[in-house]
């Protein structure tokens, strides 16, 4: 839960921080949000990549923003559970790998970092939740009928 609650911390502080190191770049990490806007303004202008990196930062914006609140959830459904931990992998390496290909890593603030990271401190957070359960998922109930004997 720890780790769930950090992820959701950086995330907030993500948008408070600047993202980029570029002196003339003096925007907070809250401007991607109209970014974003503007990018799927004109769908035909999106390249794959920008495309990539979009979908993985709205799936994990998502998933950063419920985990913490849907702990319980995720202790009775291993369904439930496993979904959410692969798509919260997957758009966490999605995004880096965006960064990566777009060449952008270098150029990235502490926001930028906060934003990189929240998304593997949830997916590690989320892959830790199971193992807060010490009991039996389904107990065989034992039944002790003392036999009489003849």
């Amino acid at each position: 839960m720890a780790l769930l609650l950090a992820a959701l911390g950086m995330f907030v502080a993500f948008h408070f921080l600047t993202t980029i190191t570029d002196p003339d770049y003096t925007e907070k990490g809250w401007k991607v949000w109209t970014e974003i806007y503007e990018l799927l303004l004109n769908p035909d202008d999106l390249d794959p990549w920008d495309g990539i990196g979009v979908s993985s930062f709205l799936m994990f914006t998502l998933l950063i923003s419920a985990a913490p609140f849907l702990s319980m959830v995720w202790l009775r459904s291993r369904m439930a559970w496993g979904m959410v931990t692969v798509f919260s992998g997957l758009s966490a390496v999605c995004f880096t790998l965006m960064l990566v290909v777009e060449d952008e890593v270098h150029d990235l603030a502490l926001g930028g970092w906060f934003a990189v990271t929240a998304p593997y401190l949830n997916f590690l957070g989320l892959l830790l939740t199971r193992r807060w359960r010490n009991e039996p998922r389904n107990p065989i109930p034992e039944t002790h009928s003392p036999r009489q004997s003849s």
